[in-house]
């Protein structure tokens, strides 16, 4: 595989062709490299983003359930369902009296103390009512919230599996460019050629014009 060309110079470019071709297969595994490294950054990058808005859930829900937050919002509703179940009567102490002018003192006095007596006793069942009321509306909208938080970071870590299954889909499809790598490998195999023509053209040894066989001149 000379093509007219001396065993140095065959050498020569084989080298050359072999080193162009080690460049070439170089640069395109190294951004194959680079593209699978971009990858995986925007990945971890996505899956930090999941984690910041699952940290960021925890914490909001923690402040629903809060001591204070929740104390403030059960006396809350005790006052209001406390308004609710108290007896609403038609009759007071002060107005017994003159709903019944015609009634004897002893027995007037002895009913508008009934009547208070009952407005006591409905007023206090309406409070102790209210406050469990209002504790196990506080219990209900806890489970609620604890519900509902962990429904969203479920559903955050499912886009985050997803997420983690596209990526593996992507780094499979990352291949080097096969048009470079082939002509990396044609230019190594073809400098190999040549190079070895070459140095096979120089180990040989040369015969002069002057030089005679056998035992020589005076042989």
């Amino acid at each position: 595989m000379s093509m007219g060309l001396d065993p140095v110079t065959q050498a020569g470019l084989g080298f050359a062709l072999q080193a162009i071709g080690m460049m070439q297969r170089r640069d395109s595994e190294e951004e194959t490299r680079n593209r699978v490294m971009a990858r995986q950054n925007q990945e971890a990058e996505t899956q930090a983003g999941i984690a910041r808005q699952n940290a960021a859930r925890v914490s909001q829900t923690a402040q629903e359930l809060s001591a204070p937050k929740r104390v403030e919002q059960q006396q809350q509703d005790e006052t209001a369902l406390a308004e609710k179940f108290t007896p609403q009567a038609g009759v007071t102490e002060a107005s017994y009296g003159a709903q019944n002018p015609g009634a004897p003192k002893e027995i007037s006095d002895a009913m508008a103390a009934a009547v208070g007596r009952a407005i006591g006793k409905g007023k206090a069942y309406a409070k102790s009512t209210a406050a469990l009321s209002a504790l196990n509306k506080g219990n209900l909208n806890s489970g609620i919230a604890i519900s509902r938080s962990a429904q969203d970071i479920g559903l955050n870590n499912n886009a985050a599996q997803g997420s983690w299954g596209v990526m593996g889909q992507d780094l499979n499809a990352i291949r080097p460019d096969q048009n470079s790598m082939a002509f990396a490998d044609t230019a190594n195999g073809i400098g190999g050629l040549f190079a070895t023509a070459g140095l096979r053209g120089m180990a040989k040894p040369r015969v002069g014009p002057m030089q005679i066989e056998g035992d020589g001149l005076w042989g």
